[in-house]
This record gives C-alpha cells, sequence and structure tokens, in this order.
C-alpha cells in the first residue's frame, strides 16, 4: 500500500470512529470530483452543492459497511450517482431515464465519441441543453467512464438502451453545437 493510501486508510479509520477532523481530511481530498460529478446531473451549482453535502453525509454514515479501504473512491462515487438518480426519481415525477417510445432500433452502432472543437464552456453549457435521461447516459459514459452494463445497473436498463441514449445523446450534442 503506497503511501497516500495509508494516510486514506487512516482518515477512513478515524472517520469510522466519529472523528470530525479526519472527516473534514476525506471532504477536502475529494469534494471537487463529487461536485462535478452531481453537476453532470444538476446544472445548477447551489443544487448541485446539496446533493454533494448530502452524498458525504450518507458515504460518513454508512462507512462502517466499506470492507477494502482502497475501494473507497469508486464506493463513494456510486453512493453520489445513486444519491443523485434517487433525487431525480423524486423531484422530476415519471422521470425515466430513457424515453422507450424513442428506442426504435437498439442495434444501431455505437459512435465513436468525437473531440468538439468548440470552446469549452460551449460544450458544457450543451451538455447541460440535453435531457436528463440522454445527459446522465453521456456523463457516465463518457466522463466517468463506465461501459454500458454498469450504467444498464445503475440506471436499472438494459446495456442496449444505454449504447442507444448514448448515440441520441450525441446526435443532439452535435445538433446543438452547430
Amino acid at each position: 500500500m503506497g503511501s497516500n493510501q495509508n494516510i486514506e486508510a487512516a482518515l477512513i479509520d478515524r472517520c469510522k470512529k466519529g472523528d470530525n477532523l479526519a472527516q473534514m481530511h476525506l471532504y477536502d481530498r475529494y469534494n471537487k470530483a463529487m461536485f462535478n460529478l452531481c453537476l453532470r446531473f444538476f446544472p445548477d451549482p447551489q443544487e448541485a452543492e446539496t446533493m454533494m453535502h448530502d452524498a458525504f453525509i450518507k458515504a460518513f454514515q454508512r462507512l462502517t459497511g466499506l470492507r477494502e479501504v482502497r475501494t473507497f473512491p469508486a464506493w463513494f462515487k456510486r453512493i453520489t450517482i445513486n444519491h443523485c438518480l434517487e433525487k431525480l426519481r423524486q423531484t422530476k415525477p415519471g422521470w425515466e431515464p430513457l424515453e422507450e417510445h424513442q428506442l426504435t432500433n437498439l442495434a444501431e452502432p455505437e459512435p465513436e465519441p468525437e473531440a468538439f472543437t468548440e470552446v469549452p464552456e460551449k460544450v458544457d453549457a450543451a451538455i447541460d441543453a440535453l435531457p436528463d435521461g440522454y445527459r446522465i447516459v453521456l456523463s457516465l459514459y463518457l466522463l466517468e467512464g463506465y461501459d454500458h452494463e454498469e450504467i444498464g445497473e445503475i440506471l436499472q436498463i438494459a446495456p442496449a438502451s444505454s449504447r442507444s441514449q448514448y448515440s441520441r445523446a450525441l446526435q443532439q450534442l452535435r445538433k446543438l453545437l452547430q
């Protein structure tokens, strides 16, 4: 275990014992990444920040269930994603990650992501303008690195639906950037 992992293991152990200073250190290590993750679900920065804080609280409450300290980043990311999805389902009645009536051809080939040459702020704004389902699948696949099987598991959809949603998200993103 490297020294960085040793530090993190010690912090997590102290957090499990209710050490507020250790919780603050762990917060400092992960708040930027988790805030950016929450922004992918909730483009409003205040709402994303609230979601991030709530995810930290949930993680600290469930920390005793963490078996492997080295899996903390992935474990915490999953808690944050699940918390964001749960909130979306509560605040947007009838929200579905996919619009089933649009999924006419689930066997369409998955497009390769291209490098967008536009200003990053323009790309970010276009991503934020995508419908929730498109934005979330695109973010989980392209920005978070999940594969379609993992996205299907997270969103409780078929991997083929994730692929189709991703394809449609890229198509709509291209249109928004033209």
